[in-house]
């Protein structure tokens, strides 16, 4: 019932209150590679690698490329006292692993893992790594300090009135000093030789502690809220604005402006000024979210939340830069940029000049904000998907279909060397400080010298959008980890089974040959009937005589015109046609066939696989948007089921045989 009134009230305040601030909540990259959403901890390290203590998964660090996990399996059953890990920290090279029995260091360079024999074989309650890289940990009622060599300092035992009490958290504050909060107790300092008890003057037991400026700090209690506490006299200010508050852990953003707040049953902000005044982020947490374990702040000042439910989350404010992984930015990455920073549009892309002023493209021109206003910069310029500012301030623009634009002094050129002539989207552009351009797309990755007109290209194999990383190690030098691909080889013991085995993949051959040609007369067919015989590409029209395809057509065409299977699939596609998300399962399921049975009929039928046929429907409706000219090429995109512009160009080009924005220029030439 406390609780339930303690909710209630908050949310009050909450909606009494407005607020200026801007926030977003983030997914964690790689999020879906965890063995468990159990997460007790989670923190990024000094390379930027992100951490996860979990319950029963072990330890993982992910460095955006793969998830490594570190727990007792049966080929190293004692690696880790247990799988349950309640906090981690990160020290000189090291990770402190707390786990529920006993702490353990992990070598961040050959992954070695040994214990810390002088730590009770306990649950390790809470890590703190000091400003002189000292570590605390507490565990079972006492307090154990580590020099930076891992070398034992001293064993404190947490006293309160006499008797051992359990400790909730530590702090360091700007002074250096160490504080200690108990579960059953009150606050203590270390004075040099142990941890002395502080003035508490309150039955309500402390649960952590933030700084409020020098000489003062904020305390979340048991009961009373969070409070203001004063260090020199151990005087105790309430804050009305908080004082029904159920706190169980405190993080101050990096900008001392916001106090972030756990609670049994979410988050609360709270602008850390003089008082405490709540502000409304229910909008940014996810619904149902289960109680979090811990709050931290990773580099780039975003709070990461460690919770199970549901999973690890960051939010992130308007000091603060979203996580992105090299992907174009789709329509819910777009419109939570566009809240962060107070957008008039949804962008594309965007990026920062020099001066801190953010530029965007919207899809139909390239706008500019800064802290006065949001303004339009060049009018008329379409489909940029990558925007980068070199140190000339020279703005750098890519597009959906390759080209490499510049602008500078008012000027727009097109720069047609570090163009591609393949048509593929830039998903991707970064500057470095020679002024390079480093371009990735879906197939390869260029580094291009704009003043030497020099490229350098790295192709890739793999369809799809990928991410990398990039350290600049020294100067005209840049380096990213590569893939590598291993093969096996082996030889032939019989000559006898070389040419049995040659023999039968030559059968094998001939019969996929054979029914692979009648799939594609299939496809062509239904590809001259649903979108238009206009939509077949050359390469389809050259490789069928004229009297073929007449055949195909009259013995054929008129019975798949007619067919009552295809009719129902395409009005069930038409019907859902701007729902990206409706697909295979679900249009199988509304023609009442299993997967299998569906995949077979619609491919013996039209030649297509089920997602060619969906995204066949998908385009001509586009094409028929296009022929009105009164929508642009993202508003087509988003309202036929693409989420995303460069790959909706893709699709068309590969079946229209131009890009969206030449269909009508090439249809009107047609008919003419």
């Amino acid at each position: 019932m406390k609780q339930n009134i303690t909710t209630l009230f908050t949310i009050f305040l909450m909606l009494c209150c407005t607020s200026g601030e801007a926030h977003v909540r983030l997914d964690l990259p790689n999020r879906e590679q965890l063995s468990t959403l159990q997460i007790r901890s989670v923190m990024q390290d000094s390379e930027g690698a992100l951490w996860y203590a979990t319950e029963g998964g072990g330890i993982c660090r992910d460095d955006g490329q793969q998830m490594m996990v570190f727990r007792n399996e049966a080929s190293h059953p004692n690696l880790l006292g247990s799988n349950d890990v309640n906090c981690i920290a990160e020290s000189n090279g090291h990770m402190i692993i707390g786990t529920y029995h006993g702490a353990y260091i992990l070598n961040k360079k050959d992954y070695n893992i040994r214990r810390l024999n002088e730590v009770d074989d306990k649950k390790i309650d809470d890590i703190l790594v000091t400003s002189q890289s000292e570590v605390w940990l507490t565990s079972n009622k006492k307090i154990y300090r580590y020099d930076s060599n891992w070398k034992l300092i001293g064993t404190y035992p947490s006293l309160w009135n006499g008797q051992d009490v359990y400790v909730a958290h530590m702090y360091e504050d700007s002074q250096g000093r160490i504080w200690a909060t108990q579960w059953s107790g009150g606050l203590l300092q270390f004075d040099g030789n142990g941890m002395v008890p502080q003035p508490w003057n309150t039955p309500n037991p402390p649960t952590d502690i933030a700084e409020a400026n020098q000489g003062q700090l904020w305390i979340g209690t048991v009961g009373r809220g969070i409070v203001r506490y004063n260090t020199a006299d151990g005087a105790i200010i309430d804050q009305p604005g908080a004082s029904l508050v159920l706190c169980s852990g405190l993080q101050l953003s990096a900008d001392r402006k916001i106090l972030w707040v756990m609670m049994p049953n979410g988050i609360l902000a709270f602008r850390a000024d003089t008082t405490l005044s709540p502000i409304d982020v229910s909008r940014i947490l996810p619904e149902g979210m289960s109680q979090p374990n811990r709050l931290v702040i990773d580099q780039d000042g975003l709070i990461l939340v460690a919770c199970n439910h549901p999973g690890p989350f960051a939010i992130a404010d308007s000091a603060s830069s979203l996580w992105y992984d090299g992907q174009p930015l789709d329509k819910q990455h777009g419109d939570q940029l566009r809240n962060l920073y107070g957008l008039n549009a949804r962008p594309a892309a965007l990026t920062t000049d020099l001066s801190g002023n953010l530029w965007y493209s919207t899809g139909k021109n390239i706008r500019c904000k800064n802290h006065d206003q949001d303004s339009i910069i060049l009018p008329q310029t379409t489909d940029i998907s990558a925007m980068a500012f070199t140190a000339d301030s020279t703005l750098w623009m890519a597009t959906i279909y390759g080209s490499l634009i510049r602008y500078k002094n008012g000027e727009l050129t097109p720069d047609e060397y570090g163009s591609n002539e393949y048509g593929d989207a830039v998903s991707h552009m970064e500057t470095d400080s020679l002024g390079r351009l480093l371009m990735v797309s879906t197939h390869y990755v260029r580094i291009y010298d704009p003043k030497r007109r020099t490229m350098r290209q790295q192709s890739r194999e793999t369809s799809g959008y990928y991410s990398i990383t990039l350290r600049e190690t020294e100067p005209n030098k840049r380096w990213s980890h590569p893939l590598t691909a291993s093969s096996e080889h082996s030889s032939w013991t019989s000559v006898w089974w070389m040419w049995m085995t040659l023999a039968i993949a030559a059968i094998m051959l001939t019969v996929m040959i054979v029914l692979n040609l009648r799939l594609r007369r299939q496809r062509k067919l239904f590809m001259s009937q649903i979108v238009g015989s206009s939509t077949i590409s050359n390469e389809e029209h050259t490789s069928a005589s004229t009297s073929e395809r007449t055949e195909n057509s009259n013995s054929q065409g008129q019975l798949q015109a007619e067919d009552p299977f295809i009719k129902n699939a395409v009005t069930l596609v038409e019907a859902h046609i701007n729902d990206e998300n409706y697909g295979v399962e679900q249009l199988s399921s509304d023609l009442c066939m299993s997967r299998m049975t569906f995949y077979r009929r619609i491919q013996m039928t039209t030649g297509q696989k089920p997602t060619e046929f969906i995204r066949t429907i998908r385009l001509r409706k586009a094409a028929s948007m296009l022929n009105n000219e009164t929508h642009s090429i993202s508003e087509i995109c988003y309202a036929t089921g693409f989420s995303s512009v460069s790959y909706f160009s893709r699709c068309f080009r590969q079946v229209y045989g131009v890009p969206p924005t030449q269909y009508n220029s090439n249809e009107a030439s047609n008919q003419e």
